[in-house]
């Protein structure tokens, strides 16, 4: 197995999405955070690791959630600049692209939360 990964290495993912799997500040903050966990998991009484750990995955998740705000952004600008161009096709495109996949998985969680108001 050893020799496969030497070899050939990890696959890396190409996909249109917020999140880059293949980031190295976001792998070097997941490796870390998860190095931390497995010396909480050694020693579970050790409070420094604890605050360490939570500190690390608070990092983590501030890191990701920039980078969705970002891609969001910048996805935003581009639609627009389609529907300003008058580039039905590529508007539908971009729209049907978000649809298939991050928005669908949005708006999901959007309803699953919602909270219904009394009618009058």
């Amino acid at each position: 197995m050893d020799a496969a990964i030497d070899t050939l290495g990890y696959s890396t993912r190409k996909h249109q999405d917020w999140f880059d799997s293949n980031d190295a500040e976001i792998q070097t903050l997941i490796n870390e955070r998860n190095a931390t966990f497995v010396a909480e998991l050694r020693n579970p009484n050790a409070v420094e690791l604890q605050r360490r750990w939570a500190l690390q995955c608070s990092q983590l998740q501030k890191r990701l959630r920039k980078m969705e705000n970002t891609w969001c952004l910048s996805k935003a600008t581009e639609i627009q600049n389609y529907v300003d161009a008058n580039m039905a096709h590529q508007f539908y495109e971009e729209i049907n692209t978000l649809a298939s996949g991050w928005f669908w998985r949005f708006s999901q969680k959007k309803q699953q939360f919602s909270i219904a108001l009394p009618t009058p």
